[in-house]
């Protein structure tokens, strides 16, 4: 059984990702000019942007949290972590059957 502060610790991520998804969901979208041609989804943070810019992220192999990792400038679990998020904001995809896991950026598909 977790100890007092694991399970707290536990349920605070627990209620902030909760916290995350709603206010995504609320949040109101800004009003699309139909003549103009789309534009490409702009993530808001730094690490996301440059995590986009990688050249890898557009093919359709995409890239592994180690690449994206050293390409960004993190560690490997906060790359996985990062990957997970801009998915679920839906900037990258999860490449099907890739063994470690692999993401591409939408535009990559």
């Amino acid at each position: 059984m977790p100890d007092h502060a694991t399970a707290l610790a536990d349920l605070a991520e627990s209620v902030g990702r909760a916290l995350v998804q709603y206010s995504q969901a609320i949040r109101p979208r800004p009003a699309t000019d139909d003549t103009a041609s789309p534009s490409p989804l702009a993530p808001a943070g730094k690490r996301q942007r440059a995590a986009l810019e990688l050249a890898g992220i557009h093919t359709e192999a995409g890239l592994s949290a180690a690449e994206i990792a050293s390409g960004v400038g993190i560690t490997q679990p906060n790359a996985y972590s990062l990957a997970t998020r801009m998915v679920e904001a839906g900037w990258l995809v999860q490449v099907a059957d890739a063994e470690p896991r692999r993401w591409r950026s939408v535009e990559g598909q």
